[in-house]
């Protein structure tokens, strides 16, 4: 298959959820038709607050600074106060459901902006826009908008200057980094931040790196040469994935935590020739992968990739996701297991409730991105490993539930515990076969693991390639 036919084989059923440019949040502000918001989703233009920052606690000041500075250090976006957002289990971010409208008296813009210019460094080029636009039909109502435009690069990062200690009082001796990713504005730790310090001061170490060199495999014409390739070609499967991975967790700050894991190896010795030139097609795709339904479950991290030690580039949301992907063609998808990750939705109080189509599409989405990107490979590896993990998966001492039914129907089917908290599976596929097809076969270990048959497993049918993962079937549960 060709790379365009790789990538464009799961955009043809690119399904148009609601989601808001800033630009089109603008247009709903000026004409006060406020209901236009129901149904959107946050994204990384467009987050919602359901009531005004109260400016009088520091909590509260460091939560608009980082909110502000997010954006700023981003593409810029739109914050928009007196929205309620809810999570929805079938789409993986969360969804304006209602408003909650104020009045024009309740703000005051002055003390936003002073908060910002005192909490913020340097300050912003451009300060946003901060406005208060009444409801078209209750016009002493309405909510407020903070617009935060593209800051020019060379001032950022934009730092917050100030951290509040869980006591709410305010420290001057500290300093903190957010930066916008997907639809999250949460600060980074202290090691995602020396990371990325690092990685811009272009030093050559980076995180914990596994580095085998693969293009130094020279296998001779000999049959004891093929012999060490195949031997060699083995401990790729064997050794590389595994402690890839270990280290991609670590990257992601999700070491101890409960963690969903993907993974592919090439079979051979390979190498992604444009890894490193920043406007490649296969670094477009990476920061950008394909998607089968907007507002769909994807291995997204996020647009903007770094290059970490010369070996491989990635993109990461700390203490949430991480997407990796090296020289050599190793692939690594890693992401937070509870509720804000792989149990997305989950109403099980004392157990983390696994959201079946995240599992599912999530497992789709990263076999086709991962055909897409081989594609790019030279040579192009003739199979590939796939590796499926489970890990942590625990809460107050109770392993992770799984249900059989699609997404919706939690607590009207059956529903299963693992058996440990943690599993490891791996399958071994052809390049060209069936991205639906493979994820079955990925999926389905999963649900092995819970003890169901593979006719019980949601979103999948039968096709001429045996079971499979079925595109339709999610694409449809965008409308359920």
């Amino acid at each position: 298959m060709t790379v365009s036919n790789r990538t464009s084989e799961y955009k043809d059923l690119l399904m148009m959820a609601k989601q808001l440019s800033a630009a089109e949040c603008a247009a709903i502000l000026k004409g006060g038709d406020f209901d236009q918001f129901i149904g959107a989703m946050e994204s990384d233009e467009f987050e919602c607050k359901a009531e005004p920052y109260r400016l009088d606690d520091k909590r509260q000041k460091f939560e608009l600074a980082k909110d502000v500075s997010s954006f700023a250090n981003a593409r810029g976006g739109m914050i928009v106060v007196g929205l309620v957002t809810e999570r929805d289990a079938a789409l993986s971010g969360d969804v304006v459901t209602g408003l909650r409208l104020f009045e024009e008296q309740n703000i005051n813009i002055g003390q936003y902006h002073d908060v910002l210019n005192s909490w913020l460094y340097p300050r912003l080029q451009t300060m946003p826009e901060i406005k208060w636009f009444p409801c078209l039909t209750g016009r002493t109502k309405g909510v407020i908008a903070i617009s935060i435009i593209n800051q020019p690069g060379q001032w950022r990062p934009f730092l917050i200057t100030k951290s509040v200690e869980p006591d709410g009082t305010q420290s001057a001796t500290m300093f903190g980094y957010a930066e916008r990713r997907v639809d999250r504005s949460e600060p980074m730790g202290v090691q995602q931040l020396h990371l990325l310090i690092r990685d811009g001061l272009r030093t050559e170490a980076g995180p914990t790196l596994v580095s085998l060199p693969l293009r130094e495999i020279q296998p001779d014409s000999s049959p004891q040469g093929e012999t060490r390739d195949v031997v060699r070609t083995t401990q790729l499967f064997n050794d590389i994935g595994p402690k890839r991975i270990d280290a991609a967790l670590a990257t992601a700050n999700l070491e101890g935590s409960p963690a969903f894991v993907l993974a592919a190896v090439p079979d051979q010795p390979t190498e992604i020739p444009e890894l490193f030139i920043r406007q490649s097609d296969v670094v477009k795709l990476m920061e950008n992968p394909p998607r089968l339904r907007q507002g769909g479950f994807t291995p997204d991290a996020g647009a903007d990739s770094r290059i970490i030690g010369g070996q491989l580039r990635h993109t990461l949301i700390a203490g949430h996701r991480v997407l990796e992907l090296w020289r050599d063609g190793t692939l690594i998808f890693a992401e937070i297991g509870d509720e804000d990750g792989l149990s997305w939705g989950s109403k099980v109080p004392d157990a983390y409730k696994i959201n079946q189509l995240a599992l599912i599409e999530t497992t789709l989405q990263f076999v086709a991105l991962a055909g897409a990107i081989l594609a790019y490979a030279h040579p192009a590896p003739a199979k590939v490993k796939f590796f499926i993990e489970l890990r942590g998966m625990v809460k107050n001492s109770n392993n992770a539930v799984l249900s059989c039914d699609i997404v919706g129907n939690f607590g009207r089917s059956e529903v299963r515990w693992a058996p440990k908290q943690a599993g490891s599976w791996s399958i071994i596929a052809l390049a060209e076969d069936p991205a639906g097809r493979t994820a079955f076969r990925l999926v389905a270990e999963v649900y092995r693991w819970f003890g169901y048959d593979d006719d019980y497993i949601p979103y999948t049918e039968i096709s001429r390639d045996g079971m499979i993962v079925s595109q339709q079937m999610i694409v449809n549960q965008h409308y359920r």
